[in-house]
């Protein structure tokens, strides 16, 4: 197998990371804290609501970064809120990844 060409490493190096930086703001904030509600979140990270379910929805479904815990804790309502944790599954690294393989995350298949 040959070695990458410098220009080749150069271009990968360059490419946006599938994660943003919200979105790692919230795996950061889950790490350090441990599974958080996404109440908790948008207190803690100064979000709309609207801005953190929706992240939280594609970090779950396209992502795979965060997952259900399984665990409910009370909101400021008093209804029950979902745990939300780091998932064991790998997400891509960069957008190449999914250039390499684009069926891989194709639900339609």
């Amino acid at each position: 197998m040959r070695r990458p060409r410098r220009t080749s490493l150069e271009a990968r190096a360059s490419l946006k990371p599938i994660v943003t930086e919200l979105q790692q703001s919230i795996i950061d904030q889950i790490k350090a804290h441990g599974p958080q509600t996404c109440e908790q979140l948008e207190y803690t990270l100064n979000l709309k609501h609207q801005t953190c379910s929706g992240q939280i929805t594609k970090m779950v479904d396209e992502l795979r970064v965060l997952r259900d815990s399984g665990k409910v804790k009370k909101n400021v309502s008093g209804r029950n809120a979902v745990l939300w944790e780091i998932s064991d599954e790998k997400p891509p690294a960069t957008q190449l990844d999914l250039i390499d393989n684009p069926l891989k995350n194709a639900s339609w298949l």
